[in-house]
């Protein structure tokens, strides 16, 4: 898997795909905020999780999704203390 070697871009680019079929796709979502979290697209990765929520399929993930939040507010937080 791209994601597995750090390819992220690539990992990201057929996670696109997937998701453009219009399936839900609860995996292929959540994988998608993991890696906009870790390449920095804080914003982008909670507008994601907003997203997730709405599916009905992302009950069974709801404490991934609540990790991935608290990641993402961790990382965010580090980053305004390396600029103030």
């Amino acid at each position: 898997s791209d994601y597995l070697k750090g390819n992220f871009l690539e990992a990201e680019a057929g996670l696109h795909r997937i998701l453009a079929t219009g399936q839900e796709d609860v995996e292929a979502a959540l994988l998608l905020v993991t890696i906009l979290r870790r390449t920095g697209r804080y914003r982008q990765a909670v507008d994601g999780l907003d997203r997730l929520c709405r599916l009905e399929r992302s009950q069974r993930w709801l404490l991934e999704i609540a990790q991935e939040r608290r990641l993402i507010a961790a990382a965010q937080q580090s980053q305004e203390e390396e600029t103030s």
